[in-house]
């Protein structure tokens, strides 16, 4: 996950400088990873393995997402390595890359339609199977192309017996997944679903799980934000250093809609409101941030007027 913040980092702030200084870094703790293979080709370590507050089987040493991560990791490093015209360090990447996926998807259980949580020190493969694998697997691009609706209908409509999420960190992961399969309807729905109750408790602060019997003041509070200001706000950054961004609301019902979203330029403001048929989009962008206004197709029957300011 660390190899994964450093390149969101790059891409929120845009600073290369620092991310040509720690890049080998990332290439370093990615090899440390690599020779922490077992002879399943699969990541495995004796530690805290845990992702999420669940049932899952992950007290072992070889834990499914835990090389779903590696792979993820490996993605935000080819990334790094674009940004960086590193194209040297890319191709042993993409090698190790293609080893990983080919045998994490040897682990795929035809009978259950899912992958296992892990596999014991004595060999034999799990019997749980969790949710959190199969969104994985699809936020990564790992899955076979011939299991992908298998793994999506995993997410979306829990099969008995396989264990569900327990936390809203864990969410996170779930609603990318979701963002990049084009469910953003459902992505609102679930943020209602588990946060209002939250609300309705009484609480001012995010739990560590979705139920009520653990910590009550918990660092998960931002993930709601974040999709809400992608999806109902509808601001989306399309180049690193946020240089340029998209606006793209999807109203979801309501009325009306007023936020800001951070840049190293200052803040981009975006407000809209409907008025009849209307739907009225006021957007205040820092001096030298390129902003697009495009339609999304939640908006049929709405006439958009777009009013772009400079700060």
């Amino acid at each position: 996950m660390w190899g994964i913040a450093v390149w969101e980092y790059f891409w929120y702030s845009g600073d290369r400088t620092f991310l040509k200084q720690i890049f080998p870094a990332v290439l370093k703790n990615l090899k440390g990873a690599a020779n922490m293979l077992d002879e399943n080709g699969l990541f495995t370590g004796n530690y805290w393995n845990m992702f999420d507050w669940t049932g899952a089987d992950q007290d072992r040493n070889t834990v499914t997402h835990n090389t779903m991560f590696f792979i993820g990791a490996i993605d935000a490093a080819l990334k790094c390595a674009d940004a960086l015209d590193d194209t040297k360090n890319a191709a042993g990447l993409k090698k190790l890359r293609t080893k990983l996926k080919r045998n994490v998807n040897r682990l795929w259980d035809t009978e259950k339609n899912a992958y296992p949580d892990s596999i014991h020190d004595d060999g034999t493969i799990s019997p749980s199977v969790c949710q959190h694998t199969s969104f994985l697997s699809i936020l990564y691009d790992i899955v076979e192309k011939k299991h992908h609706v298998a793994a999506l209908n995993n997410v979306l409509n829990k099969p008995d017996g396989m264990v569900g999420i327990g936390s809203p960190f864990a969410l996170l992961y779930l609603y990318e997944m979701m963002d990049k399969e084009g469910l953003q309807d459902e992505i609102i729905e679930s943020i209602y679903r588990n946060y209002e109750e939250m609300l309705r408790q009484g609480a001012t602060t995010v739990w560590e799980q979705l139920r009520d019997t653990r910590s009550h003041c918990h660092a998960w509070s931002s993930s709601p934000i974040y999709f809400l200001n992608r999806i109902v706000l509808g601001v989306r950054q399309t180049a690193a250093g946020g240089k340029s961004f998209e606006v793209s609301p999807m109203p979801n019902g309501l009325g009306w809609a007023d936020g800001a979203v951070a840049t190293p330029f200052g803040p981009l403001h975006v407000k809209w409101e409907i008025a009849g048929r209307s739907l009225k989009i006021g957007i205040t962008a820092p001096a030298g941030v390129k902003v697009a206004f495009k339609r999304h197709k939640t908006l049929k029957g709405l006439n958009p007027q777009v009013e772009i300011k400079r700060r």
